[in-house]
């Protein structure tokens, strides 16, 4: 079997002189440079770990010039790694390691005192690995998981629980070299790290630069929150590809003073992780006209599986929203039909398709020998037989590309003092969405409050964006929750 290490090994060592790794304070990497470094952490984190088991190691770190390293290291020693991210309430992360059970973690040194004094009782040692990152060995036994597994990703649970996606070696090639094969920028060119590791693009942005030769640019979190600031990054760092989603884009061209840059040298857009109008991609034609545009389609559990070019006049096939394409090379769809026949529901078989879950069961069927994966997502048939995303099956929310269960949200929010009731719904406000909840209680509230909360036992993605108290939630005639009716009263 094909492992990812040597893919990404044979890369590094035929990228000679040329830039792998940069970032905006200066540091730069060669490919020279990122074959030593490798090695020597492939080296320094083998000495540490147990021989002979399958190893999970957490990573929690900002992005830096030396994460990257870190990553292909980790995958070079054939253990699995899993992101968490630094911004998670103490509660998540302590459920994460739960499951997942690393028997190793790399820490950024910033956030080193705090995870070694949450989790003093497994800390068994501490490594200096570089100068930005510890090596810290954990007293516990790892999650049964496969062997050839390379990551974990945790996604909100519609059971209020955190679920661990596990990608194989096999389903993360499959979709790097499905990239190889559309994504067709040239040698050498430079791209952007934008998503947090927990985020399934971060895959492409780790590893698909390796594939052209390219130069990473690293950019600190700080740059991400101004939009002003990054698009002067892309602009001056001559960014080649850029991969993030609709809302970072809408993000960009609300504040990012887009007219005063010149971004001809963009080859690529490549946008994924919620719904994509085409009000958007009007905004940015005036800046970005010379660049190809992708929507690419996928939840967690299959990375990208669809995808769509969007091209000159295919507004008018399909208006308003843009569709989400065809299958990739290495899938194919099944669509099941449930009450109406012009929305079925899509499953996916493909070579991105995750193993499982590290602790739950995962909804698969057979057809014709091949494993389909349910998305619970609702698709139509669209002009040229491309499909066209139209909501979910069950109350599954995305949001800047973050999957989010609102029963997670509503669990927490209905242990606090007073609270009978609270339903988490999505608003739809002009190309962008709101989290909204919508509390009955004997106590009133503020949206303060419910913020401050929630960032105690959520990950900042799922944090509401604004609160509704109510009297008493509405009920349809099927004495259900009328949400409808929530949301007419809230855009009003």
């Amino acid at each position: 079997m094909e492992r990812l290490s040597e893919i990404i090994n044979g890369y590094i060592a035929s990228g000679g002189s040329g830039q792998a790794l940069k970032d905006t304070s200066g540091n730069t990497l060669s490919y020279t440079g990122l074959e030593a470094l490798v090695k020597e952490y492939t080296e320094q984190i083998s000495s540490q770990l147990p021989a002979g088991k399958k190893n999970v190691i957490a990573i929690v770190s900002e992005r830096n010039i030396l994460l990257p390293v870190v990553l292909y290291a980790i995958i070079n020693t054939g253990s699995a790694y899993v992101p968490v991210d630094h911004r998670f309430p103490e509660e998540r992360v302590k459920a994460i390691l739960a499951e997942a059970s690393p028997n190793a973690a790399v820490v950024e040194n910033k956030y080193r005192q705090t995870f070694e004094k949450s989790f003093a009782g497994l800390v068994k040692a501490s490594v200096a690995l570089n100068e930005e990152h510890t090596l810290i060995l954990l007293d516990q036994q790892p999650a049964n998981i496969p062997d050839d597994t390379v990551y974990i990703l945790y996604t909100s649970g519609s059971t209020g629980t955190p679920k661990g996606v596990i990608h194989t070696h096999s389903s993360v090639i499959s979709f790097l070299q499905w990239c190889n094969e559309a994504i067709l920028c040239t040698e050498g060119s430079n791209f952007i790290s934008i998503s947090p590791l927990q985020f399934d693009l971060s895959v492409f942005d780790m590893f698909f630069a390796l594939f052209r030769h390219g130069t990473l640019l690293l950019v600190k979190e700080s740059e991400l929150a101004n939009h002003r600031m990054l698009a002067q990054i892309i602009a001056e760092y001559k960014i080649n590809c850029v991969y993030a989603t609709p809302s970072f884009f809408q993000l960009l061209c609300n504040g990012g003073k887009l007219h005063n840059y010149n971004f001809d040298h963009i080859s690529h857009l490549l946008l994924a992780g919620e719904q994509l109008h085409w009000a958007l991609l009007h905004e940015m034609k005036p800046y970005f006209g010379k660049a190809k545009c992708y929507n690419l389609y996928g939840p967690t559990e299959t990375n990208v599986c669809c995808y769509y070019e969007a091209k000159p006049g295919e507004e008018e096939r399909n208006p308003v929203i843009v569709p989400i394409g065809r299958p990739c090379s290495n899938a194919k769809i099944h669509l099941e039909v449930y009450d109406d026949p012009e929305l079925p529901e899509l499953w996916v078989a493909s070579g991105t398709l995750m193993h499982g879950y590290v602790a739950a069961d995962a909804s698969f069927r057979v057809f014709e020998g091949l494993r389909y994966y349910n998305t619970g997502d609702i698709v139509k048939l669209g002009a040229g037989g491309n499909l066209v995303f139209c909501g979910r099956r069950d109350r599954m929310i995305k949001k800047n590309g973050f999957r989010i269960e609102p029963a997670e949200i509503e669990k927490y929010i209905k242990e606090l003092e007073g609270v009978s009731q609270a339903i988490a719904l999505p608003v739809h406000i002009e190309n962008s969405t709101k989290l909204v909840i919508f509390i009955q209680s004997g106590k009133a509230y503020s949206l303060l409050e419910i913020k401050q909360y929630c960032l105690q036992k959520l990950p900042y993605y799922m944090v509401p964006d604004d609160v509704v108290m109510v009297d008493e939630l509405p009920v349809n005639f099927n004495n259900k929750t009328d949400a409808q009716q929530l949301i007419d009263k809230y855009v009003k």
